[in-house]
């Protein structure tokens, strides 16, 4: 049974191992809520490399042209720092374009 509402259009950061799970996640929801239409990701080698179909459209540095590009309603940061550098750029440029930004944390908690 899908949703009623269409799925938010996101971008996920970084690509790599922790983008993958991700994609992986997002896919596997009975209800998506979420479409990635594309991966940010600062090694300039996975520009154009596509993920489960979803492509690496660049990084940082390029994160305002393509949060307009792709019309992202959000961006996914998965399992960065909150006190990285580029967690205050992508706040800062989302927030720019009035879009959300959303942290997935991948964590093992203690089972007593």
């Amino acid at each position: 049974l899908r949703s009623q509402h269409p799925e938010q259009r996101v971008l996920i950061y970084p690509a790599g191992d922790i983008g993958e799970m991700t994609v992986r996640w997002l896919a596997a929801n009975p209800n998506p809520v979420y479409q990635p239409v594309g991966f940010l990701d600062d090694d300039p080698f996975m520009a154009g490399r596509k993920i489960h179909g979803v492509e690496v459209l660049g990084g940082l540095d390029q994160l305002d042209e393509i949060l307009q590009r792709s019309e992202a309603e959000g961006v996914i940061i998965a399992g960065v720092d909150k006190n990285s550098p580029s967690w205050e750029t992508l706040r800062a440029a989302a927030q720019q374009r009035q879009c959300w930004v959303r942290s997935l944390r991948l964590d093992f908690e203690v089972v007593e």
